[in-house]
This record gives structure tokens, C-alpha cells and sequence, in this order.
């Protein structure tokens, strides 16, 4: 996890929608980067990403 290239990019995407003030912005770029976080998990655990 700790040299994924997109961790670094999608928390960056959300912390602008969410300072930017756009909270349908900022909600999807969270479920995104939550789904992509969760990929990491699965990976952990042996499941397929």
C-alpha cells in the first residue's frame, strides 16, 4: 500500500472537493477512494482485487 501511486492522488482529489465546499464532489471522490483503499484490503487478505 504504501507504494501505490493513486492512495496519494485520490486523497488529494477528495481533500480539494471537500474543501471546495461541493459535498456531492467530495462524497463520490471519498467512495472512491474508500473502494480503492478496500482493494488494498482484499489483496491483504488473498482475496482477488
Amino acid at each position: 500500500m504504501a507504494e501505490c501511486q493513486e492512495c496519494p492522488a485520490l486523497e488529494a482529489a477528495w481533500w480539494e472537493a471537500e474543501s471546495g465546499g461541493d459535498k456531492a464532489k467530495a462524497a463520490e471522490a471519498l467512495v472512491t477512494a474508500r473502494r480503492h483503499w478496500r482493494s488494498h484490503m482484499a489483496e491483504a487478505e488473498g482475496a482477488p482485487a
